[in-house]
């Protein structure tokens, strides 16, 4: 186990949360919200959706920001991620005082589960437990939560638990058409080393909100597409070196070699090299050049150990 101290603040929040603050800035700028209208069918040459009741939505632009299960993007394609291509996700929540120990910082576990990592996320009153990987490498995920549960964190394996599936680096290379935009999930804009996806989901839906009114500026809803395309490949170029690099952290020989770097006593800057890239502090060629930089002299020793 290896620790960093006196790092910068991070700050962790509840999605329900941060949820209903962007729901709310939304609100405050005018959007109109419907809540519990559950879309049956899309009918994208009349631009309209439907639910249940055929209740009728007409709209210029349709964004689907529904996730990697995205109903938009099955209507738009006809299809949906295939799960060899995805994570998922498992966690639950405990309140503080339930746990057996007191956890003031983040921690990282690396080798319970391949293409992956688990971990225990402190916040004010509870703890977030989760552990996540790669679906095509890890067939039982949830037995691998158990035993972190279990035998690592000495904790009962029966919490309530939930799961999501995670678009893990395989973003949609057409992540929309003509007037309807994808983002976030829906378009699997997810990098595969952290896991991280709010940030291109923000990200993503700034470029969609900028394409969708430069658009309508033009009057013309057809061009939204084209517009934001030439904006999505600003995270997709990130995505593409994100997958490139973790054939060369996850795969089960050089994964058991940062493992076994992040493990030595003088290694406390491979750690900080990867919380700076959880930051989003540094760049992937960052991350990949502190790294060799950081254990190569170490490479040889590792490998014969």
């Amino acid at each position: 186990m290896n620790e960093v101290k006196k790092y910068k603040p991070i700050y962790f929040t509840y999605r329900y949360n941060f949820d209903f603050f962007l729901a709310k800035l939304a609100e405050n700028a005018g959007v109109n919200f419907i809540q519990g209208y559950h879309a049956k069918d899309i009918n994208f040459e009349k631009n309209s959706i439907n639910n249940k009741n055929n209740n009728e939505i007409k709209a210029c632009f349709i964004v689907g920001a529904d996730g990697v299960n995205s109903f938009v993007a099955r209507e738009l394609f006809n299809e949906k991620f295939d799960k060899n291509k995805i994570a998922i996700a498992v966690e639950t929540e405990l309140p503080k005082e339930e746990f057996n120990r007191e956890v003031e910082l983040p921690e990282i576990y690396f080798g319970l589960i391949r293409y992956g990592y688990a971990w225990v996320f402190p916040k004010s009153k509870k703890l977030t437990i989760g552990i996540a990987g790669h679906c095509k490498y890890n067939k039982n995920i949830k037995d691998n939560f158990k035993f972190f549960l279990k035998d690592i964190l000495k904790l009962p394996s029966d919490l309530n638990i939930k799961g999501h599936y995670i678009p893990f680096g395989h973003y949609r290379n057409n992540p929309g058409k003509d007037n309807v935009l994808l983002i976030g999930d829906a378009a699997g804009l997810v990098e595969p080393i952290t896991g991280e996806g709010i940030a291109f989901a923000m990200q993503s839906g700034k470029f969609a909100a900028e394409s969708i009114i430069e658009a309508k500026n033009n009057n013309n809803p057809k061009l939204a597409y084209s517009l934001y395309e030439k904006k999505y490949k600003n995270i997709s170029n990130i995505l593409d070196k994100a997958n490139l690099l973790k054939h060369l952290i996850y795969p089960k020989f050089f994964n058991s070699l940062l493992i076994k770097g992040l493990a030595q006593p003088t290694s406390k800057s491979l750690v900080k090299n990867h919380l700076d890239l959880l930051a989003d502090d540094i760049t992937y060629a960052q991350y990949f050049t502190n790294l060799l930089k950081k254990s190569g002299k170490g490479l040889v020793k590792l490998i014969g150990s």
